[in-house]
């Protein structure tokens, strides 16, 4: 007769030990990577053991015929039910990639489902009977799996609702999340854990309804919140472990890539010192070389060369997160269509390029935004094995829906179609994780990064593809009002400035070359190698009636005050200053704009006589 429990008892007992390994597996990468994403999991899994280690105890004491003790026990599981209304939508906050309509109301519903929780823990200590009766005996036919349990009581019910309703809106997310989101591993897992419970709660719902007590309930091998719970938190720890295990390789890849990116970020740093050096001196030459003079081409040269070093160390600095994006008003249309070619020499690769005559332009990174549209044409230009046809379209739109992804408000919306054989479906929701790659020689970064960028700028990145008809890669990015401004080089005005400039940095080199561009522009040019001097000397010059009209700082400084400090300091003494910030390793900076520290302009290093001459007269003008 109670064959059935016992069978219960071993799957339960299987089944904490499943959850015990993936909450602390969880628990695990998430102190080792910080994800967010894994303390909902491990919130999820607490409540499941909490669950399915009651009822195991609650089916010991039915076999023994222990009443009481078992539905002290039945309370404690039904509360700790309860508290999955908080914890299924606190795991979607930090799991699924809402939009930020759809994230208030999530707030909103895990904080409201953590009220009713513990209202409920209070009323059934303070007022048991409204939540389960210890006084009514729970009918149990010729079996003996409800004994020990108490009678479920009006709130029992209304959570049970709640719980209903909660499932429903969970599939409702998941749903919505699958549909915009394709590199989720375990969304399916999830949704067959919230399924099964909803027919568990059917089933249950019938069978109370008919009051069938009897040979039902050989068929009620666990109850209808253990079926759908339990069931679901096994699925989803199953697929955390197999996420785990088929990301191995990847976290250890992680593990040494921390110590990459601090490489990197160092050499970028260093490097772009020295193209400063190089940029800034040969701009220079070139600004005082005359145009009959035959050096001038080997200049030339020689500027082209460490301008292609600068983008080099960029893209190192992108990597290592050091780099802040350095917006301004890009125009689309010329960076696209310069970007793409340039991939496209030499190859057998037709292009065509629609514009929209009106094109909008973004306020956005062009180095970074380049980088982007160089990994997308790559991508193509491989697939396509250097013959085919590439279509670039781009086109303003805007952006109405509130359940979007996207913010509402108008984007340019960039298309690139090729004639490959296009993308297998199984690689499709792959294509965007780290150091996911079909290539032999590829290293699974050059599309990740392409997602960060976009991401960053407030963007969104997909694609489409049906294998023999090529793929679609779509960029969003948010359109800007503002005008291009378009610098001219005007290398052949001698325009001459008057007064006295300061400049602080921690490096000869940088001082060295900045003095003499500072020079040329007609400034009497001085330079101190940290914060403290340059406020000192700029009070100094103030009380002589000989004040500095530019200041040009470093960001950081080894051993000293920085810029980021300093400009807080010197703006203080004087409002009126003018200062620019100049900085080649801008991670502090990420997530603000320049002005937002204190910064009147920015020379991101390395730079050239020009890009000086350029920030100096905007901030002058």
């Amino acid at each position: 007769m109670d064959i059935i429990i016992i069978t219960a008892q071993l799957f339960l007992s299987c089944c904490i030990g499943i959850i015990l390994m993936g909450t602390f597996l969880a628990m695990y990468i998430d102190l080792y990577t910080g994800k967010k994403m894994n303390r909902g999991i491990v919130l999820i899994g607490f409540l499941g053991i909490i669950v399915t280690t009651t009822e195991l105890i609650i089916l010991t004491f039915s076999i023994k015929g222990l009443n009481r003790p078992g539905m002290e026990f039945h309370r404690i599981e039904a509360l700790a039910i309860s508290f999955y209304l908080f914890a299924l939508p606190y795991l979607f906050q930090s799991l699924l990639e809402l939009n930020y309509f759809l994230r208030r109301i999530n707030r909103y519903i895990y904080i409201i489902g953590f009220i009713i929780a513990v209202f409920f823990t209070g009323a059934a200590f303070i007022s048991p009977e409204l939540f389960l009766s210890f006084n009514e005996p729970v009918k149990t036919g010729p079996y003996a799996w409800n004994t020990g349990r108490a009678t479920p009581g009006t709130l029992f019910r209304i959570r049970d609702v709640l719980l209903m309703f909660i499932s429903f809106y969970s599939l409702t997310l998941l749903f919505y999340e699958m549909k915009n989101s394709a590199n989720r591993r375990f969304l399916k897992a999830m949704m067959t854990g919230i399924i099964t419970g909803i027919l568990s709660g059917v089933v249950d719902l019938i069978m109370n309804l008919v009051e069938l007590d009897a040979g039902m309930h050989a068929f009620r091998v666990i109850s209808y919140i253990n079926v759908g719970l339990t069931a679901f938190t096994i699925i989803a720890v199953i697929a955390v472990i197999r996420v785990f295990i088929d990301g191995s390789q990847a976290l250890e890849r992680l593990r040494k890539n921390e110590f990459m990116e601090l490489l990197a970020g160092g050499i970028a740093h260093d490097f772009n010192n020295l193209l400063t050096g190089i940029l800034g001196n040969t701009s220079l030459a070139l600004y005082n070389a005359s145009e009959n003079s035959g050096n001038t081409e080997l200049l030339k040269s020689i500027e082209k060369a460490a301008k292609r070093g600068r983008g080099l160390s960029r893209q190192l600095l992108d990597f290592s997160k050091g780099g802040a994006l350095m917006r301004g008003v890009v125009s689309l249309e010329k960076l696209i269509t310069e970007n793409v070619k340039f991939i496209m020499t030499g190859s057998g690769i037709d292009t065509l390029f629609q514009f929209d005559k009106s094109l909008l332009h973004v306020n956005a990174d062009e180095s970074q935004i380049s980088q982007v549209i160089q990994n997308i044409a790559i991508n193509a230009k491989q697939a396509m094995d250097d013959t085919g046809k590439l279509t670039v379209i781009c086109r303003n739109t805007s952006i109405a829906d509130p359940f979007s992804i996207l913010k509402p408000g108008r984007y340019i919306k960039i298309e690139f179609r090729d004639t490959g054989p296009g993308i297998p479906e199984k690689n499709l929701k792959n294509i965007f994780d780290p150091y996911y790659t079909t290539k032999k020689t590829g290293t699974g970064l050059g599309l990740a990064t392409a997602f960060s960028i976009i991401k960053n700028h407030g963007g969104l990145i997909e694609v489409t593809s049906k294998q023999g008809n090529g793929a679609t890669f779509t960029v969003y990015l948010p359109a800007s009002e503002k005008e291009l401004i378009e610098h001219k080089n005007e290398t052949s005005l001698k325009t001459k400035h008057r007064g006295r400039a300061l400049i602080m940095d921690d490096d000869n080199m940088i001082l060295g070359v900045g003095m003499k561009i500072l020079t040329e522009l007609g400034f009497n040019a001085e330079c101190v190698t940290c914060g403290e001097d340059a406020l000192e000397e700029y009070k100094k010059a103030m009380d002589g009636r000989e004040p500095y009209r530019l200041v040009i700082m470093d960001l950081t400084i080894a051993g000293g005050m920085g810029g980021k400090d300093a400009v807080k300091l010197l703006k203080k003494f004087d409002p009126s200053a003018k200062v620019i910030l100049s900085t080649g390793y801008s991670h502090n900076l990420a997530g603000k704009d320049f002005s937002d520290i204190g910064f009147d302009g920015i020379l991101p290093k390395p730079y050239t006589f020009e890009e000086m001459k350029q920030a100096v007269e905007e901030v002058l003008k």
